[in-house]
């Protein structure tokens, strides 16, 4: 999967919604000068102690990356963001942010999670439609299913069509090179 990112020796790459910092210290193994962000200064701590467990040097910071204005436009050869996107809830505000920090012919590299997963489900071989294909945002709240549901994290993000994404990215100045599923 990090082919697709090609060669990063000496290159600065900004992480958005890093969460504990895993791609962040893959990408900096790679050579890279890394910058990774996350909402969450739990996340961010723990980041900060897995990249010392290992030896790597990135700047872990608290923030929101719907607005950044400690870091200077025309500043990364490389932002990425994987599985943050659904958890924000104006995209064009993270992509008009990613467009204005990028360095002219820079890259974004989005992943985020499938709509699909949230409207089909499996029964007995077979799938059923539980959901219509959101052709607008749908808010999904949910938390994680442990024995003691009132201390478990709560969370919400926002399940959008292909086509929102691709659009939101090219009203923010985005040109698509690639879709992959």
């Amino acid at each position: 999967k990090l082919g697709l990112i090609g060669n990063l020796n000496t290159k600065n790459v900004l992480d958005l919604g890093c969460g504990c910092g895993q791609n962040a210290i893959a990408l900096a193994r790679l050579g890279a000068h890394i910058t990774a962000i996350d909402f969450s200064p739990k996340q961010i701590e723990l980041a900060k102690e897995m990249a010392i467990n290992e030896n790597c040097d990135v700047d872990f910071r608290v923030g929101d990356i719907r607005d950044i204005p400690e870091l200077r436009s025309n500043s990364f050869d490389l932002i990425i963001s994987a599985c943050a996107i659904a958890f924000v809830d104006d995209i064009k505000l993270v992509f008009d942010e990613a467009f204005r920090l990028l360095k002219p012919c820079g890259r974004f590299i989005l992943s985020d999670m499938n709509p699909l997963q949230y409207i089909i489900d499996e029964i007995d071989g077979g799938v059923s439609f539980n959901h219509h294909y959101p052709t607008e945002p749908i808010l999904i709240k949910w938390r994680w299913d442990f024995d003691d549901l009132d201390s478990a994290p709560r969370f919400q993000h926002y399940v959008r069509s292909i086509p929102h994404y691709c659009n939101s990215l090219i009203e923010s100045g985005f040109a698509i090179s690639k879709i992959l599923e």
